[in-house]
Parts: structure tokens; sequence; C-alpha cells
């Protein structure tokens, strides 16, 4: 316990547990919570039992979080509400971690301004090889109206020529953001050079940061891809990706 928190409550550590421990118990509360329900029709919305749902509906009567109406029906109560928004991130959060395993520790936990619980759906892409990831970034950029990216690594030569064939055909808009060492990793190289100056002067919008960049971020529509490096390292945008639709 730190010295600045007042003790954790019994009382609030079992309402956490009385929710957790039982699938039915969550279900239940949200369909209640969503809109005044039948007991018929919670029944179908939770597939639960009938001795199940009636135990489950009276014990969210005695915690307060919902009621029975005069037309018979069960609606969750303001509390049972705030239940609901509060626990249901938690789950989320959770679910995310567990998803993410060691990965979590590539964000940027000072800079995110979202919950944890925003990538419940996100997939860390672990292939055999390499180009697996290539093939499935050019997947998405063929696929793709709107990219935008943030990055202190170097586009590789593949995915970087699928980006100035979809902007020169007018088929994507870009925004990109790189670092000013990209920058002049990219002018020593003639070839690659020439390939983003066309890509520029064929629409797209390339910025150079001047400060450290804390995440490679990828966004494909609503596609969103992050990648681990190391700080201050301009290699080539290879290997594991997390990706979320959230």
């Amino acid at each position: 316990m730190t010295e600045d928190r007042a003790p954790l409550s019994d009382e609030a550590l079992e309402d956490i547990a009385y929710l957790s421990r039982s699938r039915n118990r969550v279900e239940i509360l949200e369909a209640v919570v969503s809109r005044p329900r039948s007991p018929r029709e919670i029944a179908e919305a939770t597939g639960s039992a009938r001795s199940t749902l009636e135990r489950i509906l009276g014990e969210l009567e005695e915690r307060g979080w919902a009621e029975r109406t005069p037309e018979g029906k069960y609606e969750g109560t303001a509390a049972g509400e705030f239940v609901v928004d509060e626990f249901t991130p938690l789950v989320d959060a959770m679910e995310a971690l567990r998803n993410l395993g060691d990965t979590v520790s590539w964000l940027p936990r000072d800079e995110l301004s979202i919950s944890i619980s925003h990538f419940s759906d996100a997939v860390v892409r672990r292939p055999d090889d390499p180009a697996e990831v290539l093939d499935y970034m050019i997947d998405l950029l063929r696929a793709t109206d709107n990219f935008r990216s943030i990055s202190h690594l170097i586009p590789p030569e593949s995915p970087a020529n699928a980006i100035h064939d979809e902007v020169a055909a007018g088929r994507m808009t870009m925004d990109y953001v790189i670092t000013e060492d990209v920058i002049r990793f990219l002018s020593s190289h003639p070839e690659r050079r020439e390939r983003w100056v066309q890509t520029i002067n064929a629409g797209a919008d390339l910025w150079a940061w001047e400060d450290p960049i804390p995440c490679n971020l990828w966004i494909f529509d609503d596609t969103v891809w992050i990648k681990k490096s190391r700080p201050g390292s301009i290699q080539e945008a290879y290997a594991v990706p997390i990706s979320s639709d959230d």
C-alpha cells in the first residue's frame, strides 16, 4: 500500500470478485443496463438457464445494480450503469495485457493518451519469415485510402515502392513523419531519395521531426501497427508488429 492511498475496501473488492467469478453475471448485468428487458429477453440475449437467471437477477437487485419495473421487466440502475462502464474496460485491459505479453513494453506509456483496454483486440504477429510481415504490410497499403505514420525506422524497399505506386496512382493519401536521421540516410542513397521525391511530388506529405520519436506507428485507415525498435535506431522496419483495429 502506498503512503498516500487509503486501504483497499474489502466490500469493493468483493463487488469486483462477484462479477469476475461469473461470465453470466457480467452478461446479465450488461443486458439489463443496455435497455429494460423481460426475463425471457434476458435469457435469449445471454443464454442463461432460468434458475441461473432468477438467482442472478435477485442478486443484482440486492446490490442495487438492477431493479424490476412495474411492467415486469428488469433494467439497470444508475449504479449498475456505472459498474458496467468501469468494469468492462478493466476486463478489456486484462485481455489486452494477455494478448500483448512482453510487447506491452513497446507502448510509450508516458505519451499514451488512451487506456490499455483499447488494445484488447491487438494481435502480435510473430512470423517465421520477416518477409511475411512485408507482404502483409504491402497488402494493407494496396487496400488503404489514407496512410499515416510516425517512425524513426527506415521504410523498407518493397513497402516504399508500394507507397509510391499507390500515391502516384491517386489511390492513397499519405502523411509520414520521420526523424532527421532517417532523412539524412535517405538523402545519402540516391535511388531511395529519388523515389521519395517522386512520392512527395505526387502529393504525399513527408515531415521531419527533430526530437526523438518514442513509438513507431503506422496507421492503415482503421488498422494500427506498432513496432519495437532500439532507441535512436534507424534500422529497416522488419520484424514483429502489434496490429489493432480498435
